[in-house]
C-alpha cells in the first residue's frame, strides 16, 4: 500500500509542476564535438572564462532534499500522535524514492551535503537550491531539483530550464548535479535509464549535449560520471506498520559528469531541456538534475545590429521664445535581435555628423528615444542634418553604429521650397480658412510649435515675410 500511494502521488504531483511535450529529438550523442568546440575557441580571441553557478530554479518541481528540522518536525509529529506515519514524505510530501520507497539525500555540514547549498569541485561551484521552506511547520516541500523522464502510460515529462537574463551568454562548456531518481516497471517493463539534454540558444536550433545513461546515487563511479559530493548519510525510513524517519549510516553520492558537456561558444545560452528516453507504458523512469556550473566566454565583442526610426524626416528652426525648442523630431533607436553578445540593456550615444542643417541632440528618460530640435533661426544654417547613434552593451559588450538624416526647414517654409515666400502664406491662410490643403498637416502651420493652428502661427509668418526677426 505505501508503494502504491507513493506512486500515484509521484504522478499527481509531478503532472501539475512539470511540461510534457512530444518526443522529437536528433539522434546524435553529442551536439558539438571536443574539436568543433576548440576549432570555434581558437578562431575568437578570448578573455579569460567566467565560472557562473547557474541558476536552474526556475524549472525546479521536485524536493529531495532532507534537512535535520524537517526531520525534527516530523519526530515531533510522533511525539504528538504515534499513530501517524512520520516519514519526510508523510509529513512535506516528495522525499522519496532516491533508494529505498522513502530515501532523500541528507543536507549536513558533517555528515551530508552543505547546509550552504554550496557544493565545491574541480571542475566549478554548484549551488543547491534551498532544501527547506522557511517555516517547516507549515509542512510544505521546498523544490530543489529538476525531474523528467516518463510516467505510467504515455505520459513523458520534458522540463525546460530558462536561465535568468544575466546569465545567458555564450558558455564554452557546461556540467550538472544529477541522479538517476526513481524507476518502476509493471508487466515485465523494461527500464533503459537513459536521459537527454539539450542546450537552447537565442538563435538556430537547439543543441544535443548529451544522450546515454544516468547514474543512481550508490552506484560506483565510471568513465562518464564523477562523485561531485558524498553523503556519508541519509534521510530514509524505519518501523512497521507506522513507519517513520530515521538516518542510515550508508555512503551515498550526488554526481557529475566525469568531463563537461561542450557548448557552442558562438552562440547566446538561453537555458536547457531534460528528457528521458524511455517509451515503453510499463515503465516510470525519472532522473533529477540539481544544479548546473558554466564556463562563459567572452570573445572579442561581436557587432550589435542597430535600427533608427524617427516620426518625421523634418522639422522647423526654433527660437527662444516663440517656439521653446519644440519644433524637433523624435528618434527611436532598437537594437535587432537577437544580440549575439546576450546583453538584455544598452547605452546609447546620439551626434550630428553631417550638416549643413543644424539639431541639438537631447536625451528622454528612455535611453533609447532621441529628441533632435532644429537649431536656432539667425544663428544656424537650414538644410539636410545626418545623425548617428553609437549603441554598447552593457552586459557582455558590442556595439553598432546606425545613421538616419532629416531636414531642417526656414521657419515658414510650409511648402519645402528652400525659402519663405508667397506661397507659403496662401497655404497658411487657405488652412486657417477651413480649406483644403492636400499634402500637408497640423506640423506644417503650426509655426510656434503649441500644436494649433491660429493667429500667432500667421503674426510669426509675416514677420518673416518681412524680415523682422522672431523673439
Amino acid at each position: 500500500m505505501a508503494n502504491a500511494r507513493s506512486q500515484g502521488c509521484l504522478a499527481a504531483r509531478l503532472a501539475a509542476r512539470v511540461t510534457e511535450r512530444p518526443a522529437a529529438h536528433a539522434s546524435a550523442r553529442l551536439a558539438l564535438m571536443a574539436a568543433a568546440l576548440a576549432l570555434a575557441l581558437g578562431a575568437m580571441p578570448a578573455r579569460a572564462a567566467e565560472t557562473i553557478a547557474l541558476d536552474l530554479s526556475a524549472a525546479f518541481n521536485v524536493d529531495l532534499l532532507g534537512t535535520d528540522a524537517e526531520r525534527l518536525e516530523a519526530i515531533a509529529i510522533h511525539d504528538a500522535n504515534e499513530y501517524v506515519n512520520w516519514t519526510l514524505y508523510d509529513i512535506f510530501g516528495q522525499h522519496h524514492h532516491l533508494g529505498a520507497p522513502y530515501d532523500c539525500y541528507y543536507v549536513h555540514n558533517s555528515y551530508g551535503l552543505p547546509t550552504s547549498g554550496l557544493v565545491q569541485t574541480a571542475f566549478g561551484p554548484y549551488q543547491l537550491g534551498p532544501a527547506q521552506t522557511a517555516d517547516v511547520t507549515t509542512h510544505q516541500a521546498s523544490p530543489n531539483g529538476v525531474t523528467f523522464g516518463k510516467l505510467f502510460g504515455p505520459d513523458r515529462i520534458v522540463a525546460t530550464a530558462t536561465l535568468p537574463a544575466a546569465q545567458r551568454g555564450r558558455y564554452s562548456d557546461v556540467n550538472f548535479l544529477l541522479v538517476h531518481w526513481y524507476r518502476v516497471t509493471r508487466n515485465g517493463g523494461v527500464a533503459d535509464k537513459r536521459i537527454r539534454i539539450h542546450a537552447d540558444y537565442a538563435t538556430g536550433s537547439p543543441g544535443l549535449l548529451y544522450e546515454g545513461p544516468v547514474i543512481g546515487w550508490s552506484a560506483a563511479a565510471d568513465a562518464t560520471f564523477a562523485a561531485a559530493r558524498e553523503s556519508a548519510r541519509h534521510i530514509s525510513s524505519a518501523g512497521s506498520p507506522i513507519r517513520g524517519v530515521t538516518l542510515k549510516i550508508e555512503a551515498r553520492w550526488l554526481w557529475h559528469f566525469a568531463q563537461p558537456l561542450g557548448l557552442d561558444p558562438t552562440r547566446t545560452l538561453v537555458g536547457f531541456r531534460f528528457e528521458g528516453t524511455e517509451t515503453e507504458d510499463d515503465v516510470e523512469d525519472l532522473a533529477c538534475i540539481f544544479a548546473a556550473t558554466g564556463h562563459r566566454v567572452a570573445p572579442a565583442d561581436l557587432p550589435i545590429q542597430v535600427a533608427l526610426s524617427k516620426d518625421y524626416d523634418w522639422c522647423y528652426q526654433n527660437t527662444p521664445q516663440t517656439t521653446l525648442d519644440r519644433h524637433a523630431v523624435v528618434l527611436t533607436v532598437s537594437v535587432v535581435q537577437p544580440d549575439p553578445n546576450g546583453n538584455s540593456s544598452y547605452s546609447v550615444a546620439v551626434q550630428q555628423t553631417a550638416g549643413p542643417g543644424s539639431v541639438t541632440v537631447q536625451s528622454t528618460a528612455d535611453p533609447l528615444v532621441w529628441r533632435l530640435v532644429g537649431g536656432r533661426r539667425g544663428d544656424t544654417a537650414p538644410g539636410a542634418v545626418t545623425v548617428e547613434a553609437t549603441v554598447t552593451g552593457n552586459e557582455f559588450g558590442g556595439q553598432g553604429t546606425a545613421s538616419e538624416t532629416l531636414t531642417v526647414r526656414l521657419l515658414g517654409d510650409i511648402d519645402a521650397g528652400g525659402s519663405v515666400g508667397l506661397s507659403d502664406k496662401v497655404q497658411l491662410n487657405k488652412a486657417l480658412n477651413g480649406l483644403p490643403t492636400p499634402g500637408y498637416e497640423l506640423r506644417h502651420f503650426d509655426l510656434t510649435g503649441d500644436g494649433s493652428v491660429g493667429l500667432q502661427d500667421k503674426v510669426q509668418l509675416n514677420r518673416v515675410l518681412n524680415g523682422l526677426s522672431v523673439p
